[in-house]
């Protein structure tokens, strides 16, 4: 993996990720953000599917936000929350 694409997983997620004193500049991160982004968004939809086919529709709502809630830290509903609040 890329120095760049550890660095856009660090900032977008709360998944732990080895830190390098040399890394380049955060800049270098941004063009990894849409893969993340794809990797969150695949790991709500299988939460949805598996819970959806193991359960039901609800559970697999449920799932559906709470997976990407913990991966990222609520990082979008706290943009979502931040504009209601404006």
């Amino acid at each position: 993996m890329t120095t760049g694409l550890l660095d856009a997983i660090g900032f977008l997620t709360r998944v732990p990720v080895p830190r390098r004193p040399d890394a380049p500049p955060p800049s270098s991160a941004v063009r990894w953000f849409p893969v993340v982004g794809l990797g969150v968004g695949a790991a709500a939809g299988s939460a949805f599917w598996a819970g959806e086919w193991l359960v039901g529709p609800l559970v697999g709502a449920v799932l559906a936000v709470a997976v990407p809630v913990v991966l990222t830290g609520a990082f979008h509903e706290d943009g979502l929350a931040d504009a209601a609040d404006a």
